[in-house]
């Protein structure tokens, strides 16, 4: 006798190994390759020195992205997008800000979430939890 298999099932399963297979390749190369094509925006445009709002948003964000996400360095993410580390860090608090302020920022975030494969609950703990907090809280004790 043989059993039927449900087609939601074996797409559950499909998507659980996409994503944790993309999971696996998540740095700052391909996060701000991919951003960029949801932006629609070259990559040497963005990392050139301009002050175009939908620019610096775009910096912002995949330099928000890159910090949460991907397991590198303030300087390494820095350096890829060629700007300073204290600008990556002041781009993470303002898309903080943002999606606690704005609320059509805030699903444009989850937009670009879902086409990452990237939950957005776990994407913005993440972004909210400083670095140097979680390393003062586990190395009180």
């Amino acid at each position: 006798m043989q059993e039927v298999i449900k087609v939601d099932l074996i797409s559950r399963n499909i998507e659980t190994v996409l994503v944790s297979k993309i999971k696996i390749i998540l740095n700052t190369k391909f996060l701000s390759s991919r951003l960029c094509d949801l932006f629609g925006i070259n990559y040497l445009t963005l990392i050139k020195k301009s002050r175009k709002r939908e620019l610096v948003q775009a910096r912002q964000i995949i330099a928000s992205f890159c910090y949460a996400m991907a397991k590198e360095s303030l300087i390494t993410i820095s350096r890829h997008l060629d700007q300073d580390h204290a600008t990556v860090l002041h781009s993470k608090k303002t898309v903080i800000n943002l999606i606690d302020t704005c609320n059509s920022f805030k699903e444009y975030i989850k937009y670009l979430c879902y086409n990452l494969y990237i939950d957005y609950d776990l994407f913005y703990k993440k972004l909210n939890t400083s670095k140097e907090y979680i390393n003062q809280y586990y190395y009180k004790y």
